[in-house]
C-alpha cells in the first residue's frame, strides 16, 4: 500500500510550547489518520522531526510499504535526502532514528512543499488549535 504523509511540527517560541501533527492518506486521498499532540518544550526543528517520526512509525502500523513525505520545513526534508548537512546532534539522533525506520519500507521519498499547501496547511491549523487549546488552560 502507498500513502502519502503531510507532516508539521510547531513550536511557540523557539525553544517554546511545540506540538506535532500528520495527515496519512491512501492512494484515493482519503484520510487513513489524522494525529496531533504536545510534545513539551522544544524547538520548531525537533518538532518537525518529531512530526515525520511519528507519521512514518504510525504509517508502518497501518500497513503501508511505500510513504510519500511531504513538509514545509526546507531544512528538515534536505538533511533527510542527504542534500544537507546536520550540525546539531540532538538533530543527527533523530534523523537516524528516522532512517532506521525506513528500513521497514519499500520506498520511503522526502518532498518540501509551501505552507500555502492545502494538506500542509490543515495539519497546521490543526496543531495551533491544539496548542491555543493548551496555552488557555496553562
Amino acid at each position: 500500500m502507498k500513502v502519502y504523509l503531510f507532516c508539521d511540527g510547531a513550536s511557540r517560541g523557539n525553544p517554546g510550547l511545540a506540538g506535532i501533527g500528520f495527515m496519512i492518506y491512501d492512494e484515493r486521498w482519503r484520510v487513513l489518520k489524522r494525529f496531533s499532540k504536545s510534545i513539551g518544550i522544544t524547538t520548531n526543528n525537533v518538532a518537525e522531526y518529531m512530526a515525520i517520526l511519528t507519521g512514518l512509525r504510525t504509517a508502518k502500523r497501518i500497513g503501508a510499504r511505500r510513504v510519500k513525505v511531504f513538509s514545509d520545513s526546507k531544512l528538515v526534508v534536505n538533511q533527510l535526502k542527504g542534500a544537507y548537512k546536520i550540525k546539531k546532534s540532538h538533530l543527527e539522533q533523530l534523523y537516524t532514528k528516522i532512517k532506521s525506520v525506513e528500513k521497514s519500507f519499500e520506498q520511503v521519498s522526502y518532498n518540501h512543499v509551501s505552507r500555502a499547501n492545502k494538506k500542509i496547511a490543515t495539519v497546521d491549523r490543526m496543531i495551533n488549535r491544539m496548542l491555543d487549546r493548551l496555552s488557555k488552560t496553562s
